[in-house]
């Protein structure tokens, strides 16, 4: 894990969050951080609720066989299809339910605001995918 954290800190990328208690980077929404006391490092997806949650360990092996930037990329990447398929569903719900022209045009709108900061976001962290 310092392995992954020490690419972090090289990344220039990565927003700096150091404090006191600990080192910390940002990138994508996904947060390193190593305590100064024990130095233990944890990887934090920032988007999962209002509280930082460990990324899963599915995630959490492609940071450890990959490095930082795959791993960082696999945590973004699975949040925006997360968030894709809600936005599928809820749009399919409104298909087979109520069928309203104005709930249908926001919800693609919606998806493609999604698309179109998901592609941004890859661009301005210069990832090429």
């Amino acid at each position: 894990m310092n392995t992954i954290f020490n690419e972090a800190l090289a990344d220039e990328s990565c927003c700096d969050l150091d404090n006191p208690q600990a080192q910390a980077r940002l990138l994508l929404g996904v947060k390193i951080q190593r305590e100064n006391e024990s130095g233990s490092v944890r990887i934090l997806d920032t988007s999962r609720s209002s509280f930082y949650k460990d990324v899963d360990h599915d995630e959490q092996a492609v940071f450890d066989s990959r490095g930082w930037r795959a791993g960082v990329l696999n945590v973004f990447l699975n949040r925006y299809e997360r968030r894709r398929a809600r936005l599928n569903n809820k749009h399919n719900d409104e298909v087979n339910g109520k069928n309203r022209a104005r709930v249908l045009a926001s919800i693609v709108r919606d998806i493609e605001t999604l698309e179109s900061r998901q592609s941004e976001l890859l661009t301005k962290s210069d990832y090429n995918v």
